[in-house]
């Protein structure tokens, strides 16, 4: 058996107590620290795809604003839609699960709005869309557009739904 005097006993038992008791606060500090920092990530998280949303949303005002340009001019200023743009971007850095519906979103807005340019009429007073509608494609491009909207949007519920239970 060890041969510790009675003295150094005593003096170890506080200062074990004060050890474990430090390395309990600390566990638990860490512990906490840990489900504050996933707490502020979910919200992260659930604050980027609303905006995520917003943003594709929001694409169907620049649809708008396509159909009803005027001139040739405004129709070159319309040729990328910026927020979907953006968000190319956030799904990039958030959500690579829905880049790819994304992205796929904005080429076929592209390929939107190169149809608009291509069936302008310069002479008329007519906006793009009208010109567009004439188009016996207008129809198919215009629906093909809608069918990737949906398929963000309905990406976009299904990792919200991951988010919600997580």
């Amino acid at each position: 058996m060890l041969n510790i005097p009675q003295p150094v006993l005593i003096s170890l038992i506080p200062a074990l107590s004060a050890l474990f008791g430090g390395l309990i606060v600390v566990l638990s500090n860490l512990v906490l620290h840990n489900l504050q920092m996933k707490k502020e990530q979910k919200k992260l998280y659930r604050e980027k795809l609303e905006e995520l949303g917003h943003l594709i949303g929001e694409s169907l005002e620049w649809i708008s604003d396509l159909s009803s340009v005027q001139n040739l001019m405004d129709l070159a200023d319309l040729s990328i839609c910026p927020e979907v743009r953006k968000a190319v971007v956030v799904s990039n850095i958030y959500f690579p699960e829905l880049s790819r519906s994304v992205h796929e979103y904005n080429n076929q807005l592209i390929a939107l709005h190169n149809f608009y340019v291509d069936t302008f009429i310069v002479d008329r007073e007519s906006p793009a869309g009208a010109d567009a509608s004439r188009h016996p494609q207008h129809a198919e491009i215009l629906g093909k557009t809608m069918q990737h909207r949906q398929a963000v949007d309905d990406e976009i519920c299904k990792v919200a739904a991951k988010i919600v239970r997580a």
